[in-house]
């Protein structure tokens, strides 16, 4: 009885790896232009066991911020090109 009644109260408890994963599938089905840079996407579970993902603001500089969204736009467009190159050698 103890274990559900911190289910029911505490909304961050995730049970299973899939449960934990929702924000991550959840960020991967956005676009990438369409996210804030200034947040953090957590993966919740509700009592009754149903999923998802709330923001939360993030307290860290606007440059560092920045800075980093377009360091990952460059990995991106790095990865984009060599999974092209790869298919083409295929």
């Amino acid at each position: 009885m103890p274990i559900f009644c911190i289910r029911i109260f505490t909304n961050t408890f995730t049970l299973t790896p899939y449960n934990g994963a929702e924000a991550l599938f959840w960020l991967f089905m956005q676009k990438p232009e369409s996210l804030d840079t200034w947040t953090k996407y957590h993966s919740l579970t509700s009592g009754l066991g149903n999923n998802y993902t709330q923001p939360r603001k993030m307290n860290i500089d606007g440059d560092m911020s920045e800075a980093l969204y377009d360091k990952l736009l460059e990995l991106e467009d790095k990865v984009r090109r060599k999974l092209k190159e790869e298919k083409k050698g295929i």
